[in-house]
């Protein structure tokens, strides 16, 4: 029976041999009154390469810290609903298997979790450059300081606060599990469910300020970039119109919610624009990308409004006419690239 004073941390894992070593190594290498206080979940989504006899090293040597749960294929969003069921501790955070907790920041993040006590804690985060590990960009978690390591009324502040990234975001395992919060299966871009869905019904909120995850950016193959867009964009859809419909069911939340929630899904909206451009010479997506529009600003008016791309509003300015420029400057920058 897992500790319940433990801070659990879920690692979906596919394929991930070649990353899983950075992810889990700072854990190991935490100072041990700390380490007493992880649990490292690894879920091994259906792997075919060597991930899982890395995970097994891994819990073999350590096994009050680590734990392996197989499973078929199912996608990242039914990683973490598997992940969440062994979630005995009072907080769970969720790292991808490319990404990482870095070791200076572990013990103070652990220390903030158990002296506090609300639904969701946000982190900073850095991005950094695969391959390089160069810290490309830092996010902090909120701008204004008077807020930071204090428990507030999300309520208050939702409507001010920037999108709560899952590099960035630590639940309290009774508030999710309360709320029957389901991730999709089988679908990418499922972060955002992940990090929205929760986020209309939490009541109390604390800003951890320290970096204490790294994002990993450039990575072949990663969900974010614009060639897995494409040739996943009817999966980003779905995930778009999964979480317009949980809008839809959030007419009672308050004002300021639903305008954070406005603004988390107008992050996505704003993906799928930067999909239309890089396709501008397609036939159909100008229309596409009209008709998907027009829904926006008929149903959905807040969202349309969130959108916070100047690129994008340019295209609205100009009745959409400037698409073929947007889809050059695409070409441009990827080839200069």
């Amino acid at each position: 029976m897992s500790n319940p004073y433990k801070v659990l941390v879920i690692v979906p894992a596919y394929n991930s041999e070649d990353y899983i070593e950075r992810c889990l190594s700072p854990f190991v290498r935490a100072d041990a009154e700390t380490k007493k206080k992880l649990e490292i979940i690894i879920v091994n989504d259906g792997s075919t390469d060597g991930t899982e006899k890395m995970v097994e090293a891994y819990v073999e040597k350590y096994p009050y810290m680590f734990k392996l749960c197989n499973k078929e294929n199912g996608g990242h969003g039914s990683a973490i609903n598997h992940g969440v069921k062994y979630v005995a501790g009072k907080y769970f955070h969720v790292v991808d298997s490319d990404d990482w907790m870095n070791l200076t920041e572990i013990k103070g993040f652990v220390r903030f979790l158990e002296e506090h006590d609300v639904d969701v804690v946000a982190n900073s985060f850095l991005c950094v450059a695969d391959g390089s590990f160069k810290v490309i960009d830092k996010r902090p978690c909120i701008s204004d300081d008077r807020y930071a390591r204090k428990e507030i009324l999300w309520e208050k502040v939702a409507a001010e606060t920037e999108l709560i990234r899952i590099h960035a975001i630590t639940f309290k395992r009774e508030f999710y599990l309360g709320h029957n919060i389901y991730l999709d299966s089988l679908r990418y871009y499922d972060d955002f469910e992940y990090t929205l869905f929760p986020m209309a019904y939490a009541r109390k909120v604390a800003f951890y300020e320290p970096y204490v995850t790294s994002y990993r950016l450039g990575r072949s193959g990663q969900s974010v970039s614009i060639r897995s867009m494409q040739k996943n964009r009817d999966n980003h859809m779905k995930v778009i119109e999964s979480l317009l419909k949980f809008y839809d069911g959030c007419s009672d939340a308050p004002e300021s919610i639903r305008a954070y929630l406005a603004m988390g899904i107008s992050k996505i909206v704003e993906n799928q624009f930067q999909i239309y451009i890089s396709l501008g010479n397609k036939k159909g997506i100008k229309q596409e990308m009209i008709t998907f529009d027009k829904m926006l600003l008929d149903r959905y008016p807040d969202v349309y409004n969130a959108v916070s791309k100047k690129s994008i509003w340019m295209l609205r300015r100009t009745g959409y006419n400037i698409l073929p420029v947007g889809y050059l400057v695409y070409k441009l920058v990827k080839r200069n690239q």
